[in-house]
């Protein structure tokens, strides 16, 4: 029992304050018999006798002691629990990627079969069908210096440039919050059996060569890049007899 409360931080202070006193006490006991003038001292009186002034002093500092042990416990005790309040920082800080405020951005692909995606508008007194995908952050953080190409054909056309193919509306920028961004992908005219991918218009036998047979259905890879990543989806682009143009939707290329 004596072993445990004098293992204890409080109690083995206020211990070691009562031993302390009782030491004081003893020496003082001993001054007044080896020394008069301290006995003389401890009998003489004023309204209250000094003996018991003494006394009173003894007892202040057993209280001081006692007090002072008393506090350090208790700065040890909140000492000992510091690290499981940093444990528990530590643990939030490590589940901050979580937080969709701190998700890397994300590009997402979209195409359905009607408007705005797939168009039909007249121009020029023919009919100019245009075909379109979506483009749209699902991160928190904005897209820089974002382009489209086409990737792949299957079957590969034999055109003047060679793949991949830039698209018309590069070096754009799109927010998490920003509209969906509409990208042209092919364009078709309803008096020719050719259609056109998208890209910037080069002028001259170049411009001629860039069109393709539009009786065959074509499986193309679109991939999107930004600065802060990038994403591939494959689509199926053909012409129906109407020489209206249609793109489906296949799936994402890792």
């Amino acid at each position: 029992m004596f072993k445990k409360i004098w293992g204890d931080p409080v109690w083995s202070k206020v211990i070691g304050g009562i031993i302390t006193v009782g030491v004081l006490a003893f020496l003082s006991l001993c001054a007044t018999y080896l020394w008069p003038g301290a006995r003389q001292f401890l009998k003489s009186s004023t309204e209250v006798p000094n003996w018991l002034l003494a006394t009173m002093l003894l007892g202040i500092v057993l209280i001081c002691l006692i007090a002072r042990a008393t506090t350090k416990g208790r700065c040890r005790q909140s000492s000992s629990a510091a690290p499981s309040i940093k444990g528990r920082c530590r643990q939030s800080s490590s589940a901050a990627p979580s937080i969709p405020g701190n998700s890397a951005p994300q590009i997402e692909i979209h195409h359905q079969p009607k408007s705005p995606y797939e168009v039909s508008e007249i121009q020029h007194h023919h009919v100019l069908s245009t075909v379109r995908i979506g483009i749209t952050n699902s991160g928190s953080r904005p897209l820089s210096n974002c382009k489209v190409y086409i990737e792949q054909i299957t079957p590969e056309p034999a055109l003047p440039g060679g793949l991949p193919i830039l698209l018309d509306g590069a070096g754009f920028t799109l927010r998490h919050d920003d509209p969906e961004k509409l990208v042209d992908v092919a364009a078709h005219w309803d008096h020719v059996d050719k259609f056109r991918f998208s890209a910037p218009i080069g002028g001259g036998v170049a411009e001629t060569l860039s069109y393709i047979d539009s009786k065959q259905s074509l499986t193309i890879m679109i991939k999107v890049v930004a600065a802060e990543c990038q994403r591939c989806a494959s689509f199926r682009i053909w012409t129906d007899d109407a020489k209206a143009m249609h793109l489906q939707f296949i799936s994402y290329v890792s």
